[in-house]
């Protein structure tokens, strides 16, 4: 857990020792003992073995009988042999030389640690759908477009059988075109062939029906898996249009389409102009594809927003308009004097931040145009040697222009709701922000700028419909109305031929291009068609045109009116006020209307006063002067975001995600924390039935502690009870397996629903940590008891601050034992990032944990007196309503009694409180922010040593980067009065999750160099979970909450934990090792930011958790027992020490040992020698079917980073008859000139079209 700084306040004292002294062993009774840990491996198997008075004996017999009370502090008995005891060095030396005893150590104090549109429509990727995959493998999309190229991947035919018996089609593409059994037929109707050279035809065949395709983007933009709403639907392709869309081929396409047996036909083509139905080739088409049970779907034209431009009007077609998704493309201009503006375009290029002299098109006139022309821009109006190498600014979007006299970038004015693309940087602002920015250019001496590159945000007022979408009303025939329907149009990243060039006289080709227009919308819902007719094979076009129209989602605006909040205060307290009555006597004023039929909304009258209603803009103006209305505020729509992590993931809340609840709540969860706050809701048992029956387990959380049938356990080990004072151990346990909770935030912020992986799975809550930190010897207590009470999981938010040796560290002992009774533990890899050789949990026994960020954040906005605005991080509930207060810099207010340094980090005894109070204060750290308040600050605002993490703290707050943080000193140092104020925190969604943790710690192993560390990252930055209400927010905070936000791998830990019971309940007899597998097998590639170690996989392993591909991994690496024995023989271990681990006979006969890169493992590592200029590492792995009998696994290498690879994989195809046979197979690697700083990596993926097994390959120098 990442909170008050990157650890708990009740280690501080704890990290002062630790950074002084490696190990610091807890002493008791002077200074001659000290807590050892004395590790004895398995319980001997026979019968009359009494663990404890064995246990007794050898400290009886070091010791001597007069001297054991209070020596013998734990007996670990029950699942693993011994114990914990008080010992002087020389006796710690006796016990380690006796037989039986496998290491002795001491008893440290450890820490706590912690594509777009059709996720937006709510047609989820994988099996968070529901599909009638073998209806959809028969259903056929006609698309008539401009054509298709069918070697995109997005028309591979990989997976997919013959065609449908049904199809009566040809592929007649023309020269060197080639079907296949995913895209079965192309016509063309032109001079040429049927590959498409626009791009426009395979942009929206791909929309509508395209693969899955991973790691797709536009440049890096809209990164993500590119889809189409049916994928397993098979594509038929008619070009109609080659330069231009003649009515007689239209024509020749609906009637080839009909009769080849199309079940669906999409047409993104149209007139501007509008015709009689008769003369119009779509509607005919469309008719006679209507009467054959074929619904054509069209684009309602992009002529908007003129009124009466719809084109597309027949009633047998569903005309599509246009509208927003909650993704939008930004592009923000950075200007010399630090301000910054948004505006809108796709900007693929990167300046790196560089500024570059500004020239307003005016100031570059050629000597024959006039002013107004060189304001626009206009292509004979401008002077090249004024513009070359300088960013251009146009009145109007001209921006091609600039590109052709020599300008860097360029920046337009343009108020349209669309990103424009262009072939160099270029940025559309809206006209306020233009007319700033002119403001800039003439009031500076040397204006300058950068056009950064596009950014990705999510926001929450989609859907709207675009300005460019064509409207009604229907001039053909008035009394239908038309459009039907809208779907997303606008920035959508889709397939694109090698033959169309993104931008202007650019030679660049792309795979993926981002297009707006009803052209993308159309096949929108033309999937959406599809997908309705693979469950309704036998709906008529009517039928499903109907479903679509009466299902659909809209705010009903009616005649320009749109749904205002009117906020009236308080209710009036006299007996005859009648709340609606009055509502609707203001409605009548304000309307004119005396019948206000549809207007009202809702009325406010029990608790407070107020009403919702339908208004103009005119009549909202005169609503809002109303004597007794407070405010008048739009209706926003708003979303559920918590726990957003799991939505996150795709581990969606409700019947959306697959479940096999009768085994979901029979798995337990053992939670090795702080212990648990049982009256929690997260915790409740309502509708549980009685525990699992082989439960073996205890409640012994201590006085006044109940469990119940969802809480089914608890056990303390720190003499305090199983309640959790601190927090994390319940914030943890309700994130791997809390019940849903509605209606949760943390003082209304991320509102929604908070829920655990597996919400109807059990809890076991095992206290092991207290203020005073958690020991060893409680640690290992836990894990005796929770392997013999039975848990499926053991997740544990602890570790030390680097690795130790496996029989010296107490998780990694645990664990082995954990794993060899069928029990995956989870631990945290650390808070010590972004430090190399940081993660604490390296045994290939444990799956660890990094973290990394979900698509929501908490930031906190900085406004300066000058209006400038800079975005911190924090989570700051406190509301100081926009009010400015006096900025105050520390070392402003330094006392004589501290030098500078103490005061700019505001230490409260270095700060003079007559010049801090009442002001906000400003420090160059958050160590002191729980004391600020005593010197009298309003508000702080701090830099951030952990700008990616939003804190809670005692008042109003902000954290920010190093940048906006000498921004904002060099504000107060050159203001007279300088002032801020700090925003309430808002939830903002991006695109560039995930991001790994700055904290998270670091790769590579230390103990098993071979073995690559950490396994997976989750989410672990500001989740927001259960709480204890005892628990301390922040230093010196009095609040009290029941749900919280905290950040660290404590959190990403039990993510992977709830995932692996979720993979568990629908195997419950899979083992540890294949669980493990199957989670990082199916790992989403992380596309890393960052340099250095925080780019590579040891940051994050073999990627990022997703729950929904683990439960379908096709293939799994095996690990039992006696491989893990085997990697110990490799690592110099002897057969004497493992037997005791193992309480079997071992031999580590030279062949018995393996080589840690040959363990079984589902990643591949090797550490090389630094001085090897060249170099060869082999890899041996066996593989296991869980998928699918008769299945062919063939190998791909995907590249990296560093040193380029070269990888030979044998065999290269992987034959599989039955289910659960192996295979086995060799990588050998190859290269030379290894980087010294970075690791050099390459992907393995075994693919039978269905799966994509993936493994990283990492091979690094010993210089790390």
């Amino acid at each position: 857990m990442v909170k008050r700084g990157p650890f708990p306040s009740f280690l501080s004292c704890l990290l002062v020792l630790l950074f002084s002294s490696s190990i610091i062993a807890i002493t008791h009774d002077g200074q001659d003992k000290q807590e050892y840990i004395v590790y004895m491996g398995s319980l001997p198997s026979q019968a009359d073995y009494a663990p404890m008075s064995h246990h007794m004996s050898i400290l009886q017999e070091i010791v001597g009988e007069s001297l054991m009370e209070g020596r013998l502090l734990r007996s670990y008995k029950r699942s693993f042999n011994g114990f914990a005891a008080r010992l002087t060095d020389s006796e710690r030396e006796q016990v380690a030389g006796m037989e039986g005893v496998v290491s002795v150590f001491p008893n440290k104090k450890l820490k706590l640690q912690t594509t777009a549109s059709w996720d937006f429509m709510g047609l989820k990727e994988g099996k968070g759908t529901k599909r009638n995959p073998s209806v959809e493998s028969e259903t056929i999309i006609g698309v008539l477009d401009g054509g298709i190229w069918p070697e995109s991947e997005s028309f591979s035919d990989e997976g997919f059988g013959p065609p449908p018996k049904k199809w009566k089609g040809v592929c007649a593409g023309g020269e060197n075109f080639t079907c296949n059994n995913k895209l079965i037929g192309a016509r063309h109707y032109s001079p040429g062939d049927a590959r498409d050279s626009s791009g426009h035809g395979t942009h929206t065949a791909s929309i509508a029906a395209g693969n899955a395709v991973p790691n797709a983007s536009f440049f890096g933009l809209g990164y993500g898996t590119m889809r189409g709403a049916v994928p397993a639907s098979r594509i038929a392709a008619y070009r109609v249009c080659a330069g231009e869309c003649r009515d007689d081929i239209l024509l020749s396409a609906f009637d080839d389409a009909i009769a080849d047996g199309v079940d669906i036909i999409t047409i993104s083509v149209g007139s501007i102009d509008v015709y009689p139905l008769e003369e119009d080739p779509i509607a005919i088409g469309a008719f006679h594809a209507m009467s054959k049970g074929i619904l054509t779907v069209n684009a309602a034209g992009n002529t908007g927003p003129n009124i009466a431009s719809v084109t597309s009007l027949a009633p047998w077609m569903l005309t599509v308009a246009a509208s927003t998704t909650n993704r939008v493309f930004i592009t923000k201009v950075v200007l010399g004097d630090g301000k910054t503006l948004v505006g809108r375009s796709v900007n693929v290029f990167d300046l790196k931040g560089k500024k570059f002299p500004l020239v307003y098109g005016k100031s570059a006139a050629s000597s024959a145009s006039n002013a107004t022309c060189a304001e626009d821009c206009m292509p004979d109006c401008l002077d090249a040697s004024l513009v070359k190498g300088k960013i251009l600014v146009c009145n109007i979007s001209f921006p091609y222009v600039a590109y052709t006299k020599g300008a860097v970038a360029a920046i337009v004015k343009d108020g349209s709701d669309w990103a424009q693309m262009e072939g160099l940087p270029v940025s559309g602002l809206e006209e306020d922000d233009f007319e700033s920015f002119l403001s800039y250019i003439n009031s500076s001496n040397s204006p300058e700028a950068a056009v950064l590159k596009s950014e990705t945000i999510f926001n929450q007022t989609a859907p709207k419909v675009l300005s460019f979408s064509s409207r009604g009303p229907n001039i053909i025939v008035p009394d239908i109305l038309k459009p039907d329907i809208t779907a997303p149009g606008l920035e959508i990243v889709a397939a694109n031929s090698l033959k169309a060039l993104p931008f202007y006289d650019d030679t660049t080709h792309v795979k993926y291009s981002v297009e707006s227009g009803t052209s993308m919308s159309c096949p929108h819902v033309a999937g959406v068609a599809a997908y309705v007719k693979t469950f309704h094979p036998e709906w008529s076009p009517s039928m499903i045109k109907s479903a679509l129209m009466t299902t659909a989602v809209t705010d009903d605006p009616q005649d320009g009116q749109k749904v205002y909040i009117v906020y009236m205060g308080s209710l009036p307290s006299r007996a005859d006020y009648t709340p609606m009555s009055h509502h609707m006597s203001i409605l009548q004023e304000v309307t004119k209307e005396s019948s206000i039929e549809g207007r009202l909304v809702r009325s406010y009258k029990r608790s407070f006063n107020g009403f919702a209603a339908r208004l103009t803009t005119s009549e909202l103006k005169r609503v809002g002067e109303m004597k007794g209305v407070v405010s008048v505020f739009p209706n926003k729509k708003l979303r559920l975001q918590t726990t957003v992590s799991w939505d996150f993931m795709g581990l969606k809340q409700g019947k959306s995600t697959k479940r096999n609840l009768n085994v979901e709540s029979d798995t337990i969860i053992g939670v090795l924390d702080s212990g648990i706050t049982p009256e929690s809701q997260s915790f409740s048992d309502k509708g549980f039935g009685p525990p699992p029956k082989r439960w073996k387990g205890v409640c012994s959380g201590g006085q006044n502690f109940t469990c119940n049938n969802k809480l089914i356990g608890a056990r303390d080990y720190t003499s305090e009870g199983a309640r959790d004072t601190e927090g994390h151990g319940t914030h943890t346990a309700s994130t791997a397996a809390g019940n849903a909770v509605a209606d949760t935030s943390f003082f209304g912020i991320g509102n929604g629903t908070v829920r655990g992986g597996v919400p109807a799975s059990r809890i076991a809550a095992y206290k092991v940590c207290n203020l005073a930190g958690c020991s060893s010897e409680a640690l290992l207590s836990a894990f005796d008891d929770a392997i013999a009470d039975g848990v499926d999981i053991i997740t544990i938010s602890i570790g030390d601050i680097g690795a130790s040796k496996f029989v010296d560290d107490p998780i990694a002992i645990g664990a082995f034992h954990a794993m060899t009774k069928g029990i995956l533990t989870v631990a945290a890899a650390g808070n010590s990032g972004p430090q190399e050789s940081t993660v604490s949990a390296v045994a290939p026994w444990i799956l660890t944990a990094a973290a990394s960020t979900t698509n929501r954040g908490f930031f906190t906005q900085v406004v300066l007196g000058n209006g400038k605005t800079l975005v911190g991080k924090a989570v700051n509930a406190f509301d100081m309503k926009g009010q400015k207060y006096p900025l105050v810099y520390g070392k402003s207010a330094l006392s004589s009694v501290c030098n500078t340094e103490y005061a700019e980090s505001c230490e409260p005894q270095c700060l003079r409180e007559s010049l801090v109070k009442g002001k906000v204060l400003v420090c160059s750290s958050r160590d002191t922010v729980g004391a600020v308040e005593s010197v009298g600050a309003i508000a702080i605002i701090y830099k951030s040593d952990k700008p990616d993490v939003a804190f809670i703290d005692p008042l109003p707050a902000s954290g920010l980067s190093e940048k906006d943080y000498e921004s904002l000193v060099s504000y107060i140092e050159s203001t007279d009065s300088p002032q801020a104020t700090v925003l309430r925190t808002e939830a903002i969604f991006n695109q560039t999750s995930p991001v790994i943790g700055s904290f998270s710690s670091r790769g590579p192993n230390t103990i098993a160099v071979d073995i690559l560390k950490p396994d997976i990252t989750a989410p672990g930055v500001d989740i927001l979970a259960a709480y204890s209400p005892v628990g301390e927010l922040s230093d010196q905070d009095t609040r009290h909450v029941d749900y919280t936000v905290l950040s660290g791998t404590s959190m990403s830990c039990p993510h992977v934990a709830g995932v692996a019971a979720y993979v568990k309940s629908f195997y419950p007899n899979w083992s540890p090792s294949m669980i493990q597998s199957a989670i990082m097998t199916t790992a989403w590639p992380v596309n890393a930011t960052g340099t250095g170690i925080a780019s590579t996989e040891f940051a994050y392993g073999s990627g990022h958790v997703n729950p929904i591909a683990a439960l379908d991994p096709g293939l799994v690496y095996e690990l039992g027992k006696e491989d893990h024995i085997a990697f110990l023989c490799g690592l110099n271990y002897t057969s004497d020490t493992l037997k005791i681990i193992s309480g079997e006979t071992v031999s580590c006969s030279k062949e018995n040992k393996l080589l840690q890169r040959n363990l079984n493992y589902p990643s591949m590592s090797a550490r090389l020698s630094g001085s090897d200029n060249s170099f060869t590492a082999s890899f041996n792995r066996t593989i296991t079917n869980v998928g699918t009998p008769n299945s062919t696994y063939t190998s791909k290498v995907a590249a990296g980073h560093g040193s380029k690879l070269t990888i030979m994989v044998t065999p290269s195809v992987l034959y599989f008859k039955t289910v659960n046979e192996k295979q086995s197979f060799k990588v050998t690697v190859t290269g030379s000139d290894l980087s010294s700083k970075l690791p050099s990596s390459a992907n393995l993926i075994w693919s039978d079209g269905r799966h994509n097994v993936r493994s990283p390959i990492v091979v690094y120098t010993d210089s790390y």
